[in-house]
């Protein structure tokens, strides 16, 4: 299944959209299930493992997301197990969710960073969820409804870098936002198998986007 993708600006990138096809995975740099980062669903939550959540504080409002129990708040994690997390949070101003670790590409070498997300499963709006490498490569992407799609950024850096994955909904504001379960990056020959695999969008960086135009 197939849907439009569209990005937003990135001086780093420029993206194609594309079908892939699921693959073995295997090289896999870091995952996330969110299984075990607390024992019941937590408003406003920011004591993950492997993230932390900033965006600001507005007019004494925190940026926030909510950690989820599956069947907590009615809503339910892939294959209705485990946790996951409410990109919107409780306080009306969703939070930025950025890895603690940074990690290590290589130039020349492709990897993928690929996340389970459904709609919002308490009311049919469409939310817009960003994520991406920050400060080199990102998108956008809209979903709706309880399922769950896999979506997939590909990466290929110009020179070695380093760099945090980033995740937000773009428009939340109204406390109710996207699903997100099972963050994975990769390499690009392991494409995961989980869900769907919905989207897969190709960034390369702009100096080897110059390259070929002067080719």
């Amino acid at each position: 299944m197939i849907r439009f993708l569209s990005r937003f600006a990135a001086p780093l990138t420029v993206a194609a959209l594309m079908a892939a096809a699921p693959a073995a995975q295997a090289g896999v740099l870091f995952s996330d299930s969110f299984n075990t980062d607390a024992q019941a669903s937590v408003l406003n939550f920011n004591a993950f493992n492997q993230w932390v959540i900033t965006g600001g504080n507005v007019n004494n409002t925190l940026h926030t997301v909510d950690y989820i129990r599956s069947g907590g708040y009615s809503i339910d994690c892939v294959g209705k197990l485990g946790g996951c997390v409410d990109l919107d949070g409780s306080t009306g101003k969703a939070g930025l969710m950025t890895t603690k670790d940074a990690f290590e590409l290589l130039a020349g070498t492709t990897y993928l960073f690929s996340l389970d997300l459904s709609g919002s499963q308490r009311n049919g709006n469409t939310d817009k969820v960003s994520f991406g490498f920050a400060g080199l490569a990102g998108t956008e992407v809209s979903v709706q409804g309880d399922a769950f799609n896999t979506f997939a950024l590909s990466f290929t850096p110009d020179a070695d870098v380093f760099a945090r994955l980033f995740i937000r909904d773009a428009g939340g504001n109204d406390t109710i936002g996207a699903i997100l379960d099972n963050v994975s990056l990769s390499t690009a020959a392991q494409v995961p198998e989980p869900g769907t695999l919905a989207l897969l969008v190709v960034g390369l960086a702009a100096i080897g986007l110059r390259r070929r135009r002067a080719a």
